[in-house]
């Protein structure tokens, strides 16, 4: 059977733009010109009541400001494996719109909201969607999970140890449970997608490129059930100094407890 991709796609005009699926960051971003991009969203999905929110802010002094209207679209599709994805093919996945009350108001095959008035300043949309090919509830849903602030910040701190010490086996160790989760959403086996993840860890390290040192910060998602380990305010954990090309290699870090350990899941 082939296996089954979940895109979707968002358009957006300038704006600060969160964009959260089952209450995961898929997007932080200050939009200064016209917005399009595509999300996977495989690994981020619950089964029933995915639920997808879309926040909106308005920057006075955006490219756009003297513009009182705004514009977001965007669909969610289905894709099979070796499909090429394009605007005008997949399968459309119905979205279920929440009214504030988290009642179900609307039902589309997208969402297209034309004319939002700026002078709103803050705007938060919600939709609400079902698959039945992909279930992280386990890792998204349920009771926070209690895990102290100075235990996080050592974690992060040894993760970039064993960057910055080439010790890619370790590394690797750390983030297994995120490379298992992507292989399994995308119908690979872990064994099969290994070696390239491997190599492009060793690859980073070879390069002698290291993590300069700064203050790291944690942040909570999924009703503080996943940790977001990064420098203050939004850059990832791994980032390293740019090379001669001006190239760095930069990778963000989620965690949460596994079987009673710190580990990177996303």
């Amino acid at each position: 059977m082939k296996t089954k991709f979940y895109y979707l796609n968002i358009i957006s005009d300038p704006c600060n733009l969160n964009l959260t699926l089952n209450g995961f960051p898929l997007e932080k971003s200050v939009i200064t010109y016209h917005y399009n991009n595509l999300f996977i969203l495989n690994e981020y999905l619950v089964g029933k009541n995915n639920n997808l929110t879309i926040e909106i802010k308005f920057d006075p002094n955006d490219n756009l400001a003297s513009i009182n209207t705004f514009r977001l679209s965007g669909t969610l599709k289905l894709f099979f494996e070796g499909e090429v994805v394009t605007p005008e093919d997949g399968k459309i996945i119905p979205l279920k719109r929440l009214s504030s009350k988290e009642k179900i108001e609307t039902q589309s095959i997208g969402f297209g909201e034309e004319n939002i008035n700026k002078e709103e300043k803050k705007i938060i949309i919600k939709y609400n969607f079902d698959n039945e090919d992909y279930n992280y509830s386990h890792l998204f849903w349920g009771n926070s999970v209690d895990i102290d602030n100075d235990q996080l910040i050592k974690y992060a701190e040894k993760i970039i140890k064993l960057f910055n010490s080439k010790d890619a086996v370790g590394f690797y160790a750390e983030y297994r449970n995120k490379v298992s989760d992507m292989a399994a959403s995308r119908g690979k086996a872990l064994k099969d997608i290994e070696p390239f993840l491997m190599e492009q860890i060793e690859t980073a390290m070879k390069q002698g490129l290291s993590i300069i040192p700064k203050n790291i910060s944690v942040t909570s998602w999924c009703n503080s059930r996943i940790f977001e380990l990064h420098i203050p305010p939004d850059e990832s954990l791994i980032i390293t100094e740019e090379d001669k090309d001006g190239m760095n290699f930069e990778l963000p870090i989620f965690v949460t407890l596994i079987n009673g350990k710190i580990k990177i899941i996303r």
